[in-house]
């Protein structure tokens, strides 16, 4: 990922609307990868910004491989990559989630 905003950024003449595209490809991947880390002492909030980034890096992927118009890759396609990208964060952010509604008894379990 390092890669390619250093290719991005570097070219002379880059065009803006890549560099733009890029950008929000890399917020919305770094906005989950904090808020992962976050979860570890918010559960609820990091999870529901979790969900909330996915489907976003979803829709966004969908759109942005759908504006290259590419001839290899069908709608269904196009579909599967953005659930892929964004399941993997809903998931876990579900799963953070659910995990901020039970501290109380997991914190019994322990004090025996």
């Amino acid at each position: 990922m390092l890669y390619g905003v250093y290719n991005t950024l570097l070219t002379p003449n880059p065009f803006a609307a890549d560099i733009f595209r890029l950008n929000i490809f890399f917020i919305l991947v770094s906005v989950n990868s904090l808020s992962m880390i976050l979860a570890w002492r918010w559960e609820r909030s990091a999870g529901q910004t979790m969900i909330i980034c996915g489907i976003a890096l979803g829709c966004f992927l969908i759109f942005y491989i759908g504006s290259f118009h590419p001839v290899q890759i069908s709608s269904m396609g196009l579909l599967i990559v953005g659930i892929l990208w964004g399941l993997t964060f809903v998931l876990l952010g579900i799963m953070f989630c659910y995990l901020s509604l039970y501290p109380h008894h997991l914190f019994k379990m322990t004090e025996k």
